[in-house]
């Protein structure tokens, strides 16, 4: 049973794109093609090649695309111009829902996690951080860990700034030009 469990996490983790119907069909199709390819005499290495160039064109994991998306209740998320991703739960956020809408959206890594005070915003972020790899949390009304200043504070992250007390958050795309850091 701890190898079902191994298996699950691991494609849980894996980045690969959410396949719809259409990709699958062009996945399967794309399979059809390198497995046809041994009958294809002279043109066996291009059938190969454009079989695999399908199988990676459905398969690779996308971004998601910049500006802001609501993928459930309780969840928004900004991904700026430069690469951003901050997802902020309130006190709607369920883990379930938050979690389907963020594959949705495209979303593999969290630059900034900003949680509402409410206990449903604050289980949702920590099934967020199980499945999620997330560089940086700041709990509203902070408490023990990540929890942001009393008196405002600014910062941004990849195209989105984040303005934040120790009530609220404002979550909005930057207008700052994308700089690398040192």
């Amino acid at each position: 049973v701890a190898w079902i469990d191994q298996v699950a996490t691991w494609g849980a983790a894996a980045p690969v794109a959410a396949l719809g119907p259409w990709d699958l069909l062009g996945l399967l199709g794309a399979l059809a093609v390198v497995a046809a390819a041994r009958h294809l005499g002279a043109l066996r290495p291009a059938a190969v090649t454009l079989g695999v160039a399908g199988v990676l064109v459905a398969v690779w994991p996308t971004g998601p695309s910049p500006g802001a998306h609501r993928p459930a209740d309780g969840v928004a998320v900004t991904v700026g111009t430069c690469g951003g991703v901050v997802v902020h739960l309130d006190g709607d956020a369920r883990p379930v829902p938050t979690l389907d809408g963020l594959r949705a959206v495209g979303v593999r890594r969290i630059d900034a996690l900003v949680v509402g005070a409410a206990s449903g915003a604050r289980r949702t972020a920590a099934d967020v951080e199980e499945q999620l790899p997330v560089r940086r949390r700041w709990n509203l009304e902070g408490d023990d860990a990540g929890g942001p200043p009393a008196r405002g504070v600014s910062w941004s992250v990849g195209g989105v700034e984040v303005v934040a007390d120790a009530r609220s958050a404002t979550v909005e795309p930057s207008e700052a030009a994308c700089r690398l850091a040192p």
